[in-house]
């Protein structure tokens, strides 16, 4: 399972482009981080192998407040959880 995020979360899922779970901080209709585009795009054109879930409307834009509820959502269907890149600052 995936948060989407720029670094770890792309590096490990674009190894294989089938079996990802991927829980966007955002709508289906965006993007954020926007370097991010052409990893969705080559996971959309392989969605039979892959599910990308959300709880945000289809044009909805990431947020701060977002990103807690993604990872709520993370954490609620993985099995295990591990952070592997976090601020101090963050308390997500």
């Amino acid at each position: 399972v995936s948060g989407f995020a720029k670094g770890i979360d792309t590096i490990s899922q674009s190894q294989s482009f089938a079996n990802n779970i991927i829980a966007l901080p955002h709508g289906m209709l965006n993007c954020y981080p926007g370097v991010n585009l052409s990893f969705l795009e080559k996971i959309q054109k392989n969605i039979e192998k892959n599910l990308i879930i959300t709880q945000f409307h289809l044009k909805e834009k990431a947020d701060c407040s977002k990103f807690r509820q993604r990872n709520k959502l993370i954490a609620s269907i993985a099995e295990k959880v591990a952070v592997i890149e976090c601020k101090e600052s963050n308390v997500s």
